[in-house]
């Protein structure tokens, strides 16, 4: 009886121990959101989760019609851990894509199955059912909302190639506990969900903050903090633009508490959803009634400078003529086309291509060589140049003076260039008188000695007398470089600042996650700072960075850049939850921006 029971033990352990080793070999995929129910505009955000699989490829993802969906990157975060069930130890390996869901139009969907690929076999994920919904207008006014936001543009309607002004305001009443006030640093950082806001065209701008008060609809007033994002867009085609729409989701604070390193952390929170409706911008072509033949395109505000150089030539050489056109816009202005100017071609010969063109003193200026048809005094006949006016909402031509040039005839050039040649070209008029006294009364002038020693002139002796000076030269300043490295160590250390940055962006891109990669691209940042300016690396803080490239006159807007950087930095290491939306290929890339931008300004 007891060999019995013995033998039904082991059994019964080694099928649970078979069993066990099933489920963890056992790979499966799996589509992960929080909520499957948003508004159209609003964007969620989710993982795409490979347990006990091969390394997954990164898949193409496809959604129905009214969603998007989308990779966050393309490389997944890998996780292994050790799970207890009873006596049993179950190992599992995760690869992890984050990815993001849009709802562009209200109604249910069905999200997959997918079927995705891991070093050969195949995995399939479980449909997921999505609900959209039309917004719901609000009437409420700003100081009854914790957060709001809103979209103005200026103007509404222009001409294509015109720029618009949008300014995306967000305002977030500060934290009200017990009738005080308090303040937060980095509020708007601190309190915005990265992973689930859509800023579209506001993406990636720099923000400005004030403070205002608003009363709610009680009377009551509230003190808000005001951040106000500016862009200007540029039209390219004709017809409407929608400015946004810009969704925000934020965990407003209902309580603070002290953080471990000191300053103030948001304690327990409230999930908030924040949308702001943009207006749309009409973009217009220039008419095509009264439109000129000699119209290029060019929509704006223009004057019109032309001039010739120089103004005496000999029949045959060319007359560098000069177009600056002066007024805004300049990008993609396109050279006058002279070919349309039958004064100028019946008067000159010139070739049919674009002419090149320079900005000289804020005007595109487009030059062409041109070449007069007959000898005399010559005229370059006025030009004309047709631009639309969208204030005037008109075309307006502009008209150039006349350039007078005189031209000799190219037979007065031919008797020149002759008797020059004779005297360059012909027998030496330098003969030696033989004089008593020896070889020294000999002597003929020096100049005219010195000229005649073609040899010295030559190739062949002047490129031995050249390189020698110059090998000496080149050991001698490498010896004083290496020198220089050995002994003054401030300036090696300035010195190798760029190159020891680049082996810290690439060592950081080969960390483990992109927590420890974000964390390692920061470090790089601070210590080329310190190491460009020579400061201690270890104590600099992102307020200090800011100081010393201030003080070295580093351009404002990359200061500000590096310092939101360095700041996103140190929060990301508190909260990883904020690295979803982050690259760290587009970081690494912006470091090294940065570094060639400082690189720049004298040490």
């Amino acid at each position: 009886m007891v060999r019995r029971l013995l033998t039904l033990l082991v059994l019964t352990a080694l099928t649970s121990a078979a069993f066990a080793q099933k489920q963890q070999t056992a790979g499966r995929a799996e589509l992960r959101f929080d909520t499957v129910s948003l508004e159209v505009g609003e964007s969620i955000v989710g993982q795409l989760i490979f347990t006990n699989s091969g390394v997954p490829r990164a898949p193409a993802l496809s959604a129905p019609d009214g969603l998007e969906l989308s990779l966050l990157s393309t490389t997944p975060s890998f996780n292994q851990s050790i799970q207890m069930s009873g006596t049993r130890r179950v190992d599992l390996t995760q690869y992890t894509f984050g990815i993001r869901l849009t709802g562009k139009k209200a109604g249910k969907y069905a999200l997959g199955p997918f079927t995705l690929d891991c070093e050969g076999s195949s995995l399939t994920t479980r449909p997921l059912e999505v609900s959209v919904r039309n917004v719901v207008p609000t009437s409420e006014s700003n100081g009854d909302k914790l957060v709001y936001a809103e979209i103005q543009v200026q103007p509404t309607r222009i001409f294509v190639t015109q720029s618009y002004s949008a300014t995306l305001m967000i305002g977030v009443r500060k934290v009200e506990i017990a009738g005080r006030v308090h303040e937060v640093d980095n509020f708007l950082n601190t309190i915005l969900d990265g992973r689930s806001t859509q800023l579209a065209n506001f993406a990636g701008k720099r923000y400005t903050e004030s403070d205002i008060s608003l009363p709610d609809s009680k009377g009551v007033r509230h003190s808000y903090k005001l951040y106000k994002i500016q862009t200007d867009v540029r039209a390219e085609d004709v017809g409407e633009v929608a400015i946004g729409p810009v969704f925000l989701r934020v965990n407003y604070p209902l309580s603070l508490q002290r953080g471990v390193f000191g300053g103030t952390e948001l304690g327990e929170t409230k999930s908030l959803s924040v949308r702001a409706e943009g207006p749309r911008v009409t973009i217009l072509g220039p008419p095509e009634e009264g439109r000129p033949g000699d119209f290029s395109g060019a929509i704006g505000q223009y004057t019109l400078h032309v001039s010739a150089k120089p103004d005496h030539v000999v029949q045959g050489q060319p007359v560098t003529l000069s177009v600056g056109i002066r007024g805004n816009p300049l990008d993609g202005l396109a050279a006058p086309n002279l070919t349309t100017q039958p004064e100028l071609a019946s008067r000159f010969d010139f070739t049919p291509e674009e002419p090149g063109s320079d900005i000289e003193a804020g005007a595109k200026v487009f030059r062409k060589a041109i070449f007069p048809k007959q000898h005399g005094e010559q005229t370059v006949p006025p030009l004309t140049w047709t631009f639309f006016d969208p204030r005037q909402e008109k075309y307006v031509t502009l008209r150039s003076e006349p350039i007078p040039i005189s031209v000799a005839p190219a037979s007065e050039s031919h008797e020149l260039s002759g008797s020059d040649s004779t005297a360059a070209n012909g027998p030496s008029a330098i003969t030696l008188k033989v004089l008593s006294g020896g070889l020294s009364p000999n002597h003929v002038d020096v100049q005219s000695a010195l000229a005649s020693q073609a040899v010295l002139s030559t190739t062949n002796t002047v490129v031995p007398l050249t390189i020698a000076p110059l090998i000496w030269l080149a050991i001698t300043l490498t010896t004083k470089h290496r020198a220089r490295l050995r002994e003054d160590v401030t300036w090696a250390r300035r010195r190798n600042a760029r190159r020891n940055a680049e082996r810290r962006i690439r060592s950081a891109s080969r960390e483990a996650s992109t927590k420890e990669s974000i964390g390692a691209l920061g470090d790089a940042a601070i210590g080329y700072i310190a190491d460009r300016f020579n400061l201690p690396a270890g104590t600099l803080t992102p307020s200090e960075a800011k100081t010393v490239l201030e003080n070295h006159g580093v351009h404002a807007e990359i200061v500000q850049e590096i310092l939101g950087f360095l700041e996103r930095c140190d929060a990301a290491r508190f909260a990883p939850s904020s690295l979803d939306s982050l690259s760290v290929v587009d970081l690494s890339a912006r470091v090294r921006k940065w570094v060639d931008r400082i690189e720049k300004v004298p040490r």
